[in-house]
């Protein structure tokens, strides 16, 4: 287990104390630690269901988007809306085409399969819509590094519309509108948005031209895609994620109903952690293991039955899925293992699932906190997916290394590329080099932040509900993390199937509560040792044969120092 640096954030500025004055210390110190400094960003924060989007017609490009959309369903163009097989992808698909079904256009999906096709766009698929009598090719989550795809197109007489939040190149397509906020000169005040947001916005753009209003507003899509593809919740994707979970619990979708139920929850029941690890996880099993469609049919399914076979499918899939992955995290490993002295990790297999490397990068990366590679090794192709640790931005590292690339894209924490085989020499120093430059030994060393230390008596209810307030929790507003130090132990002891988990209740000054430590067994030795701890938390609350109780979830824990 990896030692973890414990990072007390800066107490609470003076200025901002005052500006704070009527909320609860802790919360006015969460706030503060969230870069948050004024009552109106504190309030928008609070309130997130409350705060509105910025209006769609400041992302640049929009207005073209629009006019090019709108004059293709007035002349009855054969419009297809690709996308990409994840989840962000596959609810933008949904997002977009929905509303121009809606509004009359003869719409169609187009989404690649991730073995064959690999991800983004891909000339023989350009040439197949083309013609198929294509005109207009509308991209969701994708499209922003496809220079040479959409000269193709072009070429074979399409017009092309981007909408993509991956990271902008320096050269791009020659497309007749491109939306997304992180290209320059876009005044979009908010630049993180996911892929499902950028469509979101171009739906509302198209339904403020007509002056008309989706039958279904597709923000319970748009939340999914927010929390699964992991980009940042803060500013509007607050707003967008907080929202949409009142709609995903009301359960209007009858797909998204069936995928809750078959994840063995109810509506009503569900906030952004089960988003990200239950829901995301069946929906990207489609993409990984067979093909994205299943995922986007049952979100267009208006059928019970057929949304309850579908949602059953996706969940064996990921069955699946997580089987494979552990086949293959524990061949990966052994590679990972040999290279510990270099920062950045590269593994590679032959015939390892494509749908799969990119989840044993993550595991890795989390393991061993160092980037990491992980590449299927195909006969003349290889493809691989990057994941990356704070402080060093893959996408970036890719973009110095892409005159050895066939194609590649994505954001700062996580990529994929393809490349052919000659090429991976120069691509494995290339990538070592930019580690190299990019990364020092205490980067390498995993930071724990703690937003606050108290003392076990503030562990209250009272507490409890307004740590709640900081909801949506998730990348980029985590769970409230607390330090107490020197507090006595009772009754530790391991649990879970391999005794790999550990359960004590902690005391100080009279105030005694339980905690548990997933994943922190192999510390028990040493704990049982000591006379006092000091330990990193978050205040949860738990139920037990109907009794709720509050509980500390043990981040990290140390014999406290004499």
């Amino acid at each position: 287990m990896l030692e973890k640096r414990w990072v007390i954030r800066d107490t609470l500025s003076d200025s901002c104390a005052a500006a704070f004055s009527e909320y609860n210390s802790v919360i006015a110190q969460l706030l503060y630690n969230r870069g948050i400094t004024s009552r109106e960003a504190a309030d928008a924060f609070l309130h997130p269901d409350a705060t509105p989007l910025a209006d769609p017609l400041l992302l640049k490009d929009m207005d073209k988007a629009v006019e090019r959309i709108r004059k293709a369903i007035g002349t009855q163009e054969k419009i297809v809306v690709y996308g990409d097989y994840d989840v962000d992808g596959v609810c933008s698909t949904v997002i977009v085409g929905q509303l121009i079904k809606q509004l009359g256009g003869l719409v169609s999906f187009y989404i690649p399969e991730r073995v064959e096709e690999g991800y983004g766009l891909n000339r023989e698929a350009i040439e197949k819509l083309a013609h198929s009598g294509t005109r207009l090719l509308i991209t969701v989550d994708c499209g922003i590094a496809s220079r040479l795809e959409v000269a193709t197109a072009n070429s074979l007489g399409m017009d092309v519309i981007i909408t993509d939040h991956h990271h902008v190149p320096d050269e791009l397509p020659q497309a007749c509108a491109i939306i997304n906020p992180k290209q320059a000169g876009c005044s979009y005040p908010f630049k993180e948005l996911a892929g499902a947001g950028v469509a979101y916005q171009l739906v509302r753009a198209l339904e403020q031209s007509y002056d008309t209003s989706s039958s279904h507003d597709p923000i319970d899509l748009v939340a999914l895609a927010t929390v699964a593809d992991i980009v940042p919740l803060v500013g509007e994707n607050r707003s967008i994620v907080a929202r949409g979970l009142q709609v995903i619990n009301a359960a209007q979708r009858i797909g998204l109903r069936a995928l809750i139920e078959a994840s063995g929850y109810e509506p009503g029941q569900i906030d952004s952690y089960h988003l990200g690890f239950h829901l995301g996880p069946r929906l990207n099993a489609a993409g990984r293991l067979a093909h994205a469609r299943t995922a986007v049919r049952l979100f267009l399914s208006t059928d019970t039955a057929e949304a309850d076979r579908l949602a059953r499918e996706l969940t064996d899939l990921n069955t699946e899925r997580q089987a494979l992955t552990q086949e293959i995290l524990a061949l990966a490993d052994a590679q990972a293992q040999e290279q510990l002295a270099e920062r950045l990790l590269i593994v590679r297999g032959e015939e390892w699932p494509a749908g799969v490397v990119g989840l044993v990068a993550g595991k890795l990366c989390e393991r061993y906190y160092r980037p990491v590679i992980v590449m299927e090794q195909g006969s003349e192709m290889s493809r691989g997916s990057a994941r990356s640790i704070s402080g060093f931005h893959i996408t970036e590292a890719l973009t110095a290394c892409e005159s050895l690339l066939v194609r590649y894209g994505g954001h700062a924490m996580a990529a994929g590329f393809e490349l052919q085989n000659t090429e991976l020499p120069a691509f494995i120093r290339c990538m070592q080099t930019q580690a190299q430059a990019g990364l020092r030994d205490e980067d390498l060393l995993p930071e724990l932040s703690i937003d606050a230390d108290i003392p076990l008596a503030a562990i209250t209810y009272d507490l409890y509900h307004i740590l709640e307030q900081c909801r949506p929790f998730g990348y980029g507003n985590p769970r409230p993390v607390f330090l107490t130090r020197r507090v006595r132990k009772d009754d530790l002891r391991l649990m879970g199937r391999e005794n790999d988990h550990l359960r004590l209740r902690v005391s100080q000054d009279g105030n005694a509560i339980s905690a548990v430590g997933f994943s922190l067994g192999e510390l028990f030795a040493e704990l049982e040792e000591a006379d006092r701890l000091d330990i990193v938390y978050t205040i949860d609350e738990n139920e037990w044969q109907g009794v709720c109780s509050l509980q500390l979830t043990l981040k990290d824990v140390r014999p406290a120092a004499s």
